[in-house]
């Protein structure tokens, strides 16, 4: 039961991680597009972001999983 209790509280973190690094880094890439003049840059910037917010949306979404597949096995 010590294995189910260090997940269950390493999730509880990794949820904290997730959307604050997420928060971080979609805040980091929004003011760098506003410095730019450049459209690629611009477009990778935003490329950037989109790719930042699907990544924290799989994050959680794994973590909601590993979750689901504790409960239902205790």
């Amino acid at each position: 039961m010590e294995a189910i209790s260090y997940l269950s509280n390493w999730i509880t973190w990794l949820y904290a991680v997730i959307i604050v690094g997420a928060g971080f880094m979609i805040t980091y890439q929004a003011i760098m597009k506003t410095f730019t003049t450049d459209e690629d840059e611009t477009a990778s910037r935003n490329l950037r972001i989109k790719q930042t917010i699907k990544g924290a949306i799989v994050g959680l979404c794994l973590s909601g999983l590993i979750t689901i597949i504790k409960n239902f096995y205790m």
